[in-house]
């Protein structure tokens, strides 16, 4: 399994074509992750590069395929914000997986920073939502949500949000009919 994830190339035409088969791959090898199909290894040097292709600004990082602030707010969540939340979850679940990785403080510190990324939108997008459902986001804030106090805050409020929703929207009861 290789970490074939890359940052921004501002110096390039921007291939759509080529990010759209990144988020892809990204997914792919969640999948292999997540599924036990790679040696223990190959999972903890998988996640230490991807972790380290990660780039940002200030307490932010990002797993982005092209500079943000040029794309316009569609591109910006397909192309910065789903592969942040992508590979923020391949490193929850690597750690789920492999807890030793949060001894290297260097990847502790950028799984940090990369969650408080994927705080940026305050979890708006339905993709990014959709990553937020999986049962090993909720784990991993649980086990280890010391990584990052805010965030787990956040996607509690966001789960608590969720299931208020849910609550509103089931149906009453149906009445039995009376029969004379």
């Amino acid at each position: 399994m290789r970490c074939t994830f890359y940052g921004p190339k501002t110096d390039e035409e921007v291939n759509f074509d080529e990010w759209e088969n990144a988020v892809q791959k990204l997914r792919y090898d969640l999948m292999l992750i997540r599924q036990d199909r790679c040696r223990p290894d190959e999972v903890v040097s998988y996640a230490k590069e991807l972790a380290g292709r990660a780039w940002g600004f200030g307490d932010l990082l990002f797993l982005a395929l092209g500079e943000p602030g040029t794309m316009p707010s569609g591109a910006r969540v397909a192309y910065v914000y789903v592969p942040t939340f992508l590979g923020a979850e391949i490193l929850m679940v690597s750690v789920l997986k492999h807890p030793e990785l949060l001894q290297d403080l260097v990847f502790a510190v950028v799984l940090r920073r990369l969650l408080n990324g994927c705080m940026g939108r305050d979890f708006r997008d339905r993709e990014c939502m959709e990553i937020l459902d999986r049962a090993d986001v909720h784990e991993f804030t649980e086990r280890f949500g010391f990584v990052n106090r805010e965030f787990r805050e956040a996607y509690r409020n966001y789960e608590a949000a969720i299931h208020a929703a849910a609550a509103q929207r089931r149906p009453r009861p149906l009445r039995r009919r009376q029969t004379f």
